[in-house]
């Protein structure tokens, strides 16, 4: 896969599943608008063979939900637990003259403790990949790693 960007109109060819969440931010632009911005591992493709093992190609990523409303999250986690994506959900909302959705972000939930969540209202998404993939055992990437495909450096381990 050569794409390194996406929009609200990819949403059904996508996957965000194990996808690893290293930073939330809100990027406000004025008093009227905010972005909800999600600093990914995000996981470009499965390399899975026939002994049902898998390899993964992981590249860091910004994924930045566009003109956010009505924001919620209720996450818990446990000390040394990743913030990891289980899968983003959308319904769509009528609206005056434009499309607006209502997302879901449900994310991995461990035994003993609530379902986690993010959810909010946006107009749609921007998906950018911000270094190359690299292929490795693990589906998210070390800190070292995420600054060589930063650097534009392939690696693998």
């Amino acid at each position: 896969m050569n794409k390194t960007q996406w929009t609200e109109i990819d949403f059904e060819d996508m996957s965000w599943h194990d996808c690893r969440i290293n930073a939330i931010a809100l990027d406000q632009d004025g008093e009227w608008q905010s972005d909800l911005v999600l600093d990914l591992d995000f996981i470009v493709e499965w390399l899975c063979g026939p002994d049902k093992t898998c390899r993964f190609r992981v590249a860091p990523s910004i994924l930045r939900f566009v003109n956010v409303d009505n924001l919620k999250m209720d996450v818990s986690l446990k000390f040394k637990q990743p913030l990891e994506i289980f899968s983003i959900e959308r319904s769509e909302i009528p609206a005056g003259g434009y499309e607006n959705f209502h997302w879901t972000i449900r994310v991995q939930s461990y035994p003993g403790l609530k379902e986690n969540f993010i959810e909010f209202d946006s107009t749609g998404f921007i998906q950018e990949l911000t270094g190359n993939a690299i292929e490795t055992e693990a589906q998210s990437l070390t800190a070292s790693q995420r600054r060589q495909a930063k650097e534009g450096r392939q690696t693998s381990a």
